[in-house]
């Protein structure tokens, strides 16, 4: 096993403090990252898998263009204000609406 591995996911007592440090880290990057949006969005199209697979690109790529700093936790895009998360929101809907109309109109 590596030692990261050790580190990360063992049970030696040794390696205690070092995961101390890496959780108290991780959860001080992570404390002001309080505002969420889910990633995921129930599939409005009926076409594919149950959860919309692009949702979770829209918002990254939302947050992306307006420049907003970010961090993906589990199953949701985590933002530092409310402003910025629902700046985010709102263009991740309007490109996610786009992004529907091309399969709404009939092809041909």
């Amino acid at each position: 096993m590596s030692y990261s591995k050790r580190v990360l996911f063992g049970d030696d007592p040794a390696d205690d403090e070092a995961r101390r440090v890496i959780a108290q880290s991780t959860a001080n990057y992570l404390a002001p990252f309080t505002f969420k949006i889910p990633t995921r969005r129930k599939n409005r199209l009926k076409i594919g898998p149950y959860w919309d697979a692009a949702w979770s690109s829209m918002v990254a790529e939302a947050a992306k263009a307006l420049n907003i700093e970010s961090v993906q936790i589990n199953d949701q895009r985590c933002f530092k204000s409310q402003n910025e998360a629902d700046a985010v929101k709102a263009l991740a809907e309007q490109n996610h609406r786009a992004w529907i109309k091309q399969y709404e109109q009939p092809s041909g």
